[in-house]
């Protein structure tokens, strides 16, 4: 007669299962996070590199950093999958624990020294202070090692060899495909203060209020005169055009043909429309002499321009003050044959966006779980038949 196990290794059997998806779902999101926006992590690993004088590696192109973002999305994706999923443990485990280890010590040494503001663990879905971050880790890495000791342990769920192959494939694809489509189009999951659908104007109007305290830092100068134009723009009752470029030297001037449509179609529909820049005259007459840019131009801080649309240039339509609708370069809106009333209505639905982007890495996910169970019943009838 075979013995039951005991309360107190049942309990324990409970907590580390409990614990490996929670160690799982925490790498999980941490990856999702950042293949769904590579071009924010990107900026916080900028901010790394330039805190130890590697500004080599992003000065002349962001490419490099928004690689390497991708690839460290798609690493913790895959690691966090497969310790949900039990798949290989003892090499995931050495792999995750390896890792984990490293980012603690990275995260100590932020602690300590304080060379960047934020250690962009979940992007700018999660911001944490360096003291939780640290403490974080720390206990991510206590389970780690607690659950070393128990790799012996029979999971109650666990994929199958071919199931769990599948699976981590998937995920390789899946990451890399949203990353890339996040570069060329815009995130997938906008975290950033300028979401569509935020009220800048009130932002910007009641800093004090803690639930938009810190959220927008907007301003915009005109060159001319130096004069502030931020409330001018933010408490304008109709739609106004901002095409943002936060580094001149890395924006893509292939796009200016249409930015030109889009401001001529603009002006005859008395929409205001101005370029934000980061920089000064000579950015100015870059981009100018480049495009044969006949639009206003204003000055406006780089970091916030970099929140403002995920590209570079990028465009925002502001509406009563709110944001209506964000843009690539990639993807400017078509003005062809569209009123002045449809043109200060255009908008974007970044929920709808989201939304795809979670069902199209869920469903293959509990396709592939549920097929894997079915085949393990079945062979489990099969041999009790025999």
């Amino acid at each position: 007669m075979t013995e039951r196990p005991s309360l107190l290794h049942q309990t324990l059997s409970f907590a580390a299962g409990i614990s490996r998806l929670a160690v799982g779902l925490v790498f999980l999101f941490s990856g999702w996070v950042k293949v769904a926006d590579p071009m924010g992590m990107a900026l916080k690993l900028s901010a790394y590199a330039a805190a130890v004088d590697w500004d080599a590696l992003y000065r002349h192109s962001d490419l490099p950093m928004q690689g390497v973002a991708i690839a460290l999305g798609v690493g913790e994706m895959w690691l966090g999958l497969a310790l949900m999923a039990g798949f290989k443990r003892r090499s995931v485990w050495s792999a995750t624990l390896l890792f984990m280890s490293a980012l603690t010590l990275l995260t100590l040494w932020i602690f300590l020294a304080e060379p960047v503001a934020d250690c962009g663990c979940f992007g700018d879905a999660w911001k944490l202070t360096h003291g939780e971050t640290l403490t974080k880790n720390l206990v991510m890495l206590a389970l780690l090692v607690w659950l070393g000791r128990r790799l012996h342990q029979p999971l109650t769920v666990a994929l199958s060899r071919e199931a769990g192959h599948l699976l981590l494939l998937g995920s390789i694809i899946y990451g890399t495909a949203m990353g890339l489509y996040a570069l060329h189009f815009l995130p997938s999951a906008d975290f950033t203060p300028y979401a569509v659908g935020t009220d800048i104007r009130h932002a910007f109007l009641h800093p004090q209020e803690e639930n938009v305290s810190g959220a927008v830092n907007f301003y915009a100068y005109d060159p001319a005169d130096g004069a502030d134009r931020t409330e001018e723009l933010l408490t304008d009752t109709g739609s106004v055009m901002l095409l943002t470029i936060p580094d001149v030297s890395k924006a893509d001037d292939g796009c200016c043909d249409r930015i030109n449509d889009l401001y001529d179609a603009c002006r005859d529909a008395q929409i205001p429309f101005y370029l934000l820049i980061a920089g000064d005259e000579e950015a100015v007459t870059k981009w100018t002499d480049l495009t044969g840019a006949a639009y206003p131009a204003l000055f406006a801080e780089d970091t916030e321009l970099h929140a403002m649309v995920r590209s570079n240039p990028g465009l925002l339509m502001l509406r009563n003050g709110k944001v209506g609708g964000k843009w690539s370069c990639n993807d400017l809106p078509d003005t062809e044959g569209k009123s002045a009333t449809e043109l200060r209505k255009l908008s974007t639905s970044p929920t709808r966006r989201t939304r795809n982007a979670l069902l199209f890495f869920l469903i293959p996910v509990l396709l592939i779980i549920a097929a894997d169970k079915l085949k393990g019943k079945r062979k489990d009838l099969k041999e009790e038949a025999v």
